[in-house]
């Protein structure tokens, strides 16, 4: 190995040196052939041993490049397998909201109706009719009859609708517990997504090592070094991907809150409405058993009556706009959920290539799909601030009714 190789005009001055030298006889000659013949076989060994050791060196190169992308491939595929995983927890999670909401909405709906169903139509006509009655100048037994018959129905009626309202509060409550729920589940996909950001940063180092030993590599490795850049910016802009879908979460997370919000305030305002018109049924059935002593004070008891029909039909009103109003802020919140669901099945989905074998055109498809999805995410969003519920109270704020 630390041989020096002849060169060929080194053995040709050599031979012409001998051959100028040819006066000192044929023993002199026969010792230059030695010589050129020992010469020439050396430097054909050192030739040999050199081209033996440079094929060596390409083999152990090649073969630990191989080890590489051996390597890369397997954690690449660890990955994939890791977003797949992601991707069905995801999807359950987002069916258990969804599942969630629909619950809440049901309910709300079957409160509203039942409170509809009490205070209708028909009972506020039999009140008012009632009322015509005792306005009139019939005998004086016939009216301390009806007005009975009058009180207690508005009496039973009053009942009913109070229990209807604490059936509507209890209601409340449970979807208070509901919204609670969903709070939760959404703060275990941003548990998630967390969980995706640091697979990310892992392959971004990932892509970086690669890079480092890619340029090791030198020419043979440009190639791959290509590739390595590509996964890198790839991993950085599922992250920022990541990244708004957290946001969306959290503007999720705060129209569930304000939902919340009005949820209670609503239920607080009925049962207190519902009990204040309980207690003037009371009041008003004290007052008509006085009624044989005091008939001259039937128009301060319709006056009353009226009063009191005034406030069951406003009461209505209000919990129409109510249950209106949450089925809106449920049905945004709805749509919000399937948009996210439709986000992050994209992202998962970019990621299940694995049918293409050359890495720039996994890099080059999920790229494209990643735009595609930025895109439909700008016009998605623009689409949902459009129809977006800004009240905030029972009294302030518009909103479309029916």
């Amino acid at each position: 190995m630390g041989t020096q190789a002849v060169r060929g005009d080194d053995v040709a001055a050599w031979i012409g040196l001998s051959a100028c030298t040819g006066g000192a006889g044929l023993g002199m000659l026969q010792v230059a052939g030695w010589w050129t013949h020992g010469l020439l076989g050396l430097a054909i060994v050192s030739l040999i041993v050199s081209q033996i050791l440079s094929r060596r060196a390409r083999a152990f190169h090649a073969a630990r490049q191989a080890a590489r992308m051996g390597e890369i491939d397997v954690n690449v595929r660890k990955y994939d397998d890791l977003c797949a995983a992601l991707a069905d927890g995801s999807q359950q999670q987002f069916k258990r909201l969804q599942g969630s909401l629909e619950q809440t909405q049901s309910i709300v709906s079957s409160a509203a109706a039942n409170m509809r169903e009490t205070t209708g139509q028909t009972k506020l006509r039999t009140m008012a009719e009632q009322l015509v009655m005792l306005a009139t100048d019939e005998e004086q037994a016939r009216r301390r009859s009806e007005m009975q018959n009058f009180a207690q129905s508005a009496h039973v009626a009053l009942g009913d609708f109070v229990a209807t309202a604490e059936a509507l509060s209890t209601g409340s409550r449970q979807i208070a517990e509901r919204f609670d729920g969903v709070c939760a589940k959404l703060d275990e996909v941003r548990g998630l997504i967390g969980q995706v950001n640091d697979i990310n940063r892992q392959t971004e180092l990932l892509a970086l090592n690669a890079a480092i030993e890619a340029a090791r590599a030198g020419e043979a490795g440009r190639g791959f070094a290509v590739v390595a850049d590509e996964v890198r910016k790839l991993a950085q802009r599922t992250e920022r991907f990541s990244t708004e879908i957290g946001t969306l979460l959290g503007d999720v997370n705060g129209a569930i809150l304000e939902a919340g919000h009005v949820v209670q305030k609503s239920a607080g305002t009925d049962i207190g409405s519902a009990r204040q018109s309980e207690a003037q049924a009371a009041q008003l059935w004290r007052r008509i058993s006085d009624f044989n002593r005091q008939a001259g004070e039937q128009a301060g008891h319709v006056s009353q009556l009226s009063s009191a029909i005034h406030e069951a039909v406003m009461e209505s009103i209000v919990s129409m706009q109510f249950e209106d109003m949450v089925s809106q802020l449920l049905s945004k919140v709805r749509e919000q959920t399937e948009l996210m669901a439709h986000y992050v099945n994209g992202v998962f989905d970019a990621h299940r290539d694995r049918d293409q074998q050359d890495g720039l055109s996994r890099v080059a498809q999920r790229n494209a799909t990643l735009a595609q999805l930025l895109q439909h995410a700008e016009h998605a969003t623009q689409a949902l601030n459009l129809s977006t519920v800004t009240q905030t109270a029972m009294t302030t704020g518009d909103v479309e009714l029916f």
